[in-house]
């Protein structure tokens, strides 16, 4: 009796599923988000060789060690790659949820820095 009646409040007819037009608006956010900081990823990778060809430094303690070890270039290239293969992942987990709308609003903060970034970088 016990366990059945502390299991009953979670019962699949208590989880309620999203609306399809907020499911659909979610949906979007999401993709939105993504393409967002794909751009930004892009602007990030532009934007740092135009810094280093003005002679400036790479910050990011993760490429310098990949600088060390295949160059510049190269480094900056397959961090961004590697950028973008793990927003792609991201995306491909976050859209089979049956709610979208919190893991698409945690990306606002990371686009912000990205922007910071970008600017900073062409300054």
């Amino acid at each position: 009796f016990l366990a059945s009646s502390s299991t009953a409040w979670f019962c699949e007819e208590t989880v309620k599923t999203p609306d399809p037009v907020l499911q659909r608006s979610e949906r979007r956010l999401l993709a939105f988000m993504c393409i967002l900081l794909a751009l930004l990823q892009v602007l990030d990778l532009h934007s740092s060789l135009h810094a280093a060809g003005e002679g400036r430094s790479e910050t990011n303690p993760l490429i310098l060690w990949l600088v060390a070890h295949v160059g510049f270039s190269p480094a900056v290239v397959a961090f961004k790659a590697a950028a973008l293969a793990v927003l792609a992942a991201y995306y491909h987990v976050v859209s089979g949820f049956n709610r979208m709308l919190w893991p698409s609003i945690s990306l606002i903060p990371v686009c912000a820095a990205y922007v910071a970034v970008v600017l900073n970088n062409y300054s």
